[in-house]
């Protein structure tokens, strides 16, 4: 399933998330396409708490081509993702 734009990467990441944590809406947070990270043929999205902070989730990763989704690797994936879109 191709992603045509963020608006179906976001229902996708909603959907995997959803799956993986039911009932996360009490957590107070929502997901939105990350202000940081870009990765070419993927959107990153991440948990964004009411009060405008990230969440604590790792950001999933949205496949453009395949829609699959997947959270980031630990912490050092979520690094180098970091320090390869400032470059």
């Amino acid at each position: 399933m191709r992603i045509p734009d963020s608006a179906a990467a976001l229902a996708s990441a909603e959907e995997f998330c959803e799956r993986r944590f039911p009932g996360r809406e009490s957590m107070n947070c929502y997901l939105v396409i990350h202000p940081e990270i870009t990765i070419e043929g993927a959107y990153v999205v991440s948990y964004l708490a009411r009060e405008g902070r990230l969440g604590g989730a790792f950001p999933v990763v949205v496949d453009v081509e395949t829609g699959a989704c997947r959270f980031v690797d630990g912490i050092a994936e979520y690094r180098e993702l970091k320090n390869r879109s400032r470059s």
